[in-house]
């Protein structure tokens, strides 16, 4: 019984190990292997066994360890994942075995946990890409959330069903139950993620308007002054016409007085305020993505 109990516990802290560094791709350096490792598989003997316990104090361990690591979040979430594998294969291996009646039997028992840690190996080596990736996205405070969530929920629900009187009915329930809280905190997950990229959207959205609604105005703007250009060529003609017919008559009296009134009309301070700290514009554009 104690072979088989040392076995178990064995093939378990492996396969925590090999999750952890799975999902977070953090290197599995000898040091971390060592150290990591070793928690894994002493904290379960040093808790008699007592798995939830056990798995609480690995993830407290493992987040003090990296809690002054440019990894943090990674390794936190790792963790967290191999929580919550721990406790699935927990409550499965118990339910399956109250199911088939072979608690008592142990080589069937010991079977039975194996193979669903198999089972859960395949699923993380389908998916550890994806948590990988989840754990590296902006939404990975989200993501962790609903994994402490997952954590808690499925501890939760082991620890009441150990305390409880089993029955075919309480595995069907509880079953249901954990299936339930994974498939809530996965379409939470999604749901957050499809919020924010509406609400990103509608942001871009805006933002694209605000900057139609400045072109516009500034399309208005340069059309209004191609007709001021416009109007400025066509008195510019007349006034040199005029000029030019004064000066064939030698009345130069009359071409400066016209020159003098049409440089106070049109080219007086009034005129080019709107053209006011134009060669600035320069400077202003600098500092603005300079302080940016």
């Amino acid at each position: 019984m104690l072979l088989v109990y040392s076995f178990l516990m064995l093939i378990s802290g492996i396969t925590d190990l090999w999750i952890f560094f799975r999902v977070s791709q953090i290197a599995a350096s000898k040091k971390n292997i060592l150290i990591l490792g070793g928690v894994l598989f002493l904290l379960p003997i040093l808790c008699g066994g007592v798995v939830e316990l056990a798995t609480f104090l690995e993830i407290l361990f493992f987040i003090f360890y990296f809690r002054k690591s440019k990894e943090k979040n990674l390794a936190i979430g790792a963790i967290l994942i191999v929580g919550v594998v721990d406790s699935i294969i927990d409550i499965l291996s118990s339910i399956l075995m109250e199911l088939l009646h072979i608690e008592d039997i142990i080589y069937l028992n010991l079977l039975v946990q194996i193979s669903i840690i198999l089972l859960a190996v395949f699923i993380i080596e389908i998916f550890y890409k994806y948590l990988h990736s989840y754990l590296m996205n902006e939404n990975h405070n989200v993501f962790i959330g609903l994994l402490i969530y997952l954590y808690v929920s499925t501890t939760l629900t082991m620890i009441f069903y150990g305390q409880t009187q089993k029955n075919a009915s309480l595995s069907i329930f509880f079953t249901i139950f954990v299936l339930i809280q994974i498939v809530f905190a996965m379409a939470t997950y999604v749901e957050l993620i499809n919020i924010q990229k509406h609400l990103l959207k509608k942001s871009q959205q805006d933002k694209l308007i605000k900057e139609q609604k400045q072109l516009q105005d500034y399309a208005q703007y340069l059309e209004e002054s191609e007709d001021e250009l416009r109007a400025f060529r066509h008195d510019y003609r007349n006034m040199f016409n005029s000029l030019k017919i004064s000066a064939q008559e030698g009345n130069t009296k009359e071409v400066i007085q016209k020159l003098d009134e049409y440089t106070k009309a049109n080219l007086n301070a009034k005129a080019f305020e709107k053209y006011r700290d134009v060669n600035h514009i320069k400077n202003k554009i600098s500092q603005k993505y300079h302080y940016c």
